[in-house]
């Protein structure tokens, strides 16, 4: 089994996708994380999002700083 995706319910709480092993995709479920028994899936699945969560803000500031960089470059040489 893996937690492919979460959604927040109406009542509160959360459910996740989860992707069965050796089962098509019509097997996969959404499971309120109550009827969950599985500790470390759950971990795993937060720690990736966690991980997704912080790339874009890094490429954001990388883009910013090559952004202020090229200008910076630009008006170096009109000034020439």
């Amino acid at each position: 089994e893996k937690i492919v995706s979460k959604r927040r319910r109406r009542r509160g709480g959360y459910e996740y996708y989860i992707k069965w092993v050796g089962y098509d995709e019509s097997a996969n479920e959404w499971i309120p994380e109550a009827s969950l028994n599985c500790p470390e899936r759950l971990e795993e699945f937060r720690r990736e999002e966690a991980r997704k969560r912080k790339r874009p803000k890094r490429e954001k500031e990388r883009s910013f700083f090559q952004k202020r960089r090229n200008y910076n470059n630009s008006n170096r040489s009109k000034k020439k």
